[in-house]
């Protein structure tokens, strides 16, 4: 009996604790850098931490958080507050030992607020005694370690019930696929774990179909046609109640009712993305790729009769984009002294061979007294490439031009501040200045292109955006692969997004390649090598047949044909026409190996490269091309800019030429004509 007892304590417990999940996790996992730093005497640092609507924070959840200082710093008069959701918990000095500070903070429920916990860290640093050091703000510094982590022991709230959409796509974390997914499967399951990852924090596993529905668990997209679930409970009435063409989207009990109560029951609760044909189906899977849409569905079930346009836009050459669609936070930067605004922006967001951009900057200030100034100078890059004293009126509004600035992948435009108060930057309780950059009126425009860069894997973002691009694919519809085609819009909109949306390439089968070659833009996703043969006038340096590599280089009479031991996959950008392709070759079909060739584009992002070999384990980039040789279409670009800028300077100078020519002719003429007259 004993031994009953005891089993039975045994199983209520690990009962629940199923329910109750302790993970540690770094600061990474909430998007934030591994490390940060924080500049100057006094600074604040601020960080949220996201909780689920059905979860609740249980004892033993706590913060730790490790940071070092300066080592210059008066360690007696320096100090680091943290506070938890606007409330002060500790606040400490620096060891004198290690210039370290830690903190071990107790979490609760009670310090949830809106779905998050705020944490600030804020800090006040001194090196002399003295009140005013502006002089040393290099020396002031705070560093939060890696070794930062958050325990968090959290209970799932069973009470709390989804019985809306909205609700539900809140805790959504698998998705389900057919056994036997079509490629219109394929598309929409990678579709919708980009934007769900992107836009609701939600990281969605790609699952196949078991044989028994029963072993489905809750929070999960069922994705696909009725007619690929056979033993959907109430699958017929679902069927009878839709429309041809139309979409459907539904919380649905997966369990089959009880025989004696007539009971379905509660769990598992799926949502259910279908219809009842192909085209209604696509119409309900594109509903899930609006935020908007989901989360306004305060229903179980919603039917689509018109889906959502995913058509790529196009990029124009000459494109405006405000700070607004950048996504530069709205916040007011306050005082004194020297203040920053940094805003980052992609040069992939702008045609290749940006030579030129401007900046329309306008921004809001407190008007100055006569006593005090202010001044405003703005850095491209870390260069200083405009500097000014701010006026009295409490507007700035000016166009700045940029075209001395060598451009990177990622730009970094500074504008700063320095603002000297009534009675210097030492005097005690100075007036605060304060100042608001207009984000809808200050805005980047792309204003000259002086060269055509080649395609590589630093700019392909570029050149691809300038067309609509396809995805062909061929490679089995496997979880794994279509995992890897998330990762891919992941990498295609990295630096191209804005905020007139995402871009979604669409994905077709590889015999389609041959009727769309010179209208789009091409990924090719395959296991066969000969889909080069495709592209007869291309300038793909890398041919493959069989186990034999052909390398070609462009500055190279001969080079490289290697037979390996083994196939090695590979990625190539190439271009055919006017038209850019990537061709990712993964001859064993090994998800593992498809992943690397993918997830290597961006570490090869900052390069030149137009190659990746790679198999499971390691990878590699280079260049084939000579990036240093100027192409045809560069050379007759520079001349047309040199015609532009001084052929009319060349036409009047050759006519003035001629006209000295003859005058020299008919004078040599007149001489000869007079001396043979005198001879005569």
């Amino acid at each position: 009996m004993k031994i009953i007892k005891n089993f039975s304590l045994f199983l209520f417990i690990l009962c629940f604790q199923s329910l109750i999940a302790q993970s540690e996790y770094s600061f990474e996992d909430f998007d934030y850098p591994e490390e940060t730093v924080t500049w100057g005497s006094k600074s604040k640092s601020t960080y949220f931490i996201p909780m689920g609507e059905n979860q609740r924070l249980l004892t033993g959840s706590k913060l730790f958080l490790n940071f070092k200082t300066s080592e210059v710093l008066n360690f007696n008069k320096s100090f680091v507050t943290v506070a938890v959701n606007n409330i002060p918990f500790s606040t400490k000095r620096p060891s004198q030992d290690g210039n370290s500070i830690d903190f071990q903070i107790p979490l609760s429920q009670r310090q949830v607020n809106s779905g998050f916990i705020r944490i600030d860290v804020i800090s006040d640093l001194k090196i002399l005694d003295e009140y005013c050091e502006v002089y040393n703000e290099g020396a002031f510094w705070l560093r939060r370690l890696g070794t930062s982590q958050i325990v968090l022991n959290i209970k799932e709230n069973k009470e709390i019930q989804s019985n809306t959409i909205s609700s539900y796509i809140k805790q959504v974390k698998a998705i389900y696929l057919p056994e036997n997914p079509t490629l219109t499967n394929v598309k929409y399951a990678a579709y919708i774990q980009f934007y769900f990852k992107n836009e609701l924090g939600r990281k969605l596993e790609v699952k196949t179909l078991p044989k028994s529905l029963d072993s489905i668990k809750s929070k999960s997209v069922l994705l696909g046609e009725l007619r690929n679930f056979d033993d959907l409970p109430g699958k017929q009435s679902i069927t009878q109640g839709l429309n041809s063409e139309k979409g459907l989207v539904k919380l649905h009990h997966l369990k089959k009712e009880d025989t004696i109560t007539g009971d379905a029951g509660t769990e598992p609760v799926v949502v259910l993305v279908t219809g009842n044909d192909l085209t209604g189906f696509e119409k309900a899977a594109q509903s899930f790729l609006d935020k908007d849409i989901l989360q306004s569905a305060f229903t179980s079930s919603y039917q689509v009769d018109q889906g959502k346009d995913l058509k790529s836009y196009i990029k124009d050459d000459y494109q405006e984009i405000s700070f607004r669609n950048l996504g530069v936070s709205e916040e007011i930067t306050e005082g004194v002294g020297k203040m920053k605004k940094e805003i980052t922006f992609p040069k992939a967001l702008f045609p290749p061979g940006l030579s030129k951009l401007s900046l329309n900057l306008k921004f809001a200030y407190r008007p100055l007294k006569d006593n005090e100034a202010a001044y405003v100078n703005i850095y491209m890059n870390d260069v200083l490439k405009y500097s000014n004293s701010l006026n009295n009126f409490g507007s700035f509004d000016d166009v700045l031009h940029f075209d001395s600035v060598e451009f990177r992948q990622q730009n970094n435009l500074k504008v700063e501040y320095y603002y000297i108060p009534e009675g210097g930057q030492c005097v005690v309780n100075p007036s605060s200045f304060y100042a608001q950059i207009d984000l809808n009126n200050s805005r980047f425009v792309a204003e000259a292109f002086n060269k055509r860069e080649q395609l590589s894997f630093g700019t392909f973002q570029q050149h691809f955006s300038k067309n609509k691009t396809n995805i062909y694919w061929d490679s089995p519809n496997n979880p794994q692969d279509i995992s890897v085609i998330g990762e891919l819009l992941e990498v295609f909109n990295s630096d191209i997004l804005t905020k007139e949306g995402y871009i979604y390439p669409n994905i077709l089968p590889l015999d389609s390649l041959q009727s769309n070659i010179n209208s789009h833009n091409g990924i090719i996703i395959t296991s066969n090598s000969t889909s080069l043969q495709e592209f007869e006038s291309s300038n793909a340096y890398v041919a493959i047949d069989k186990d034999k590599y052909y390398f070609e280089k462009e500055d190279f009479n001969r080079y490289f044909n290697i037979q390996y031991a083994e196939n090695i996959a590979l990625n190539q950008l190439f271009e055919s026409g006017d038209k850019e392709f990537m061709f990712i070759y993964n001859p064993k079909e090994r998800p593992e190996t498809l992943a690397r060739l993918v997830q290597d584009i961006e570490e090869s992002n900052f390069s030149s490269s137009d190659i990746i070999l790679a198999n499971e384990n390691n990878s590699y980039s280079f260049s084939l091309r000579n990036i240093n040789k100027p192409d045809k279409e560069e050379i007759e670009g520079d001349f047309d800019a040199f015609w532009k800028n001084y052929g009319i300077i060349i036409i009047f100078g050759f006519l003035i030429l001629m006209i000295v020519l003859l005058i020299y002719i008919f004078q040599k003429s007149q001489e000869s004509k007079n001396s043979i007259i005198e001879n005569k």
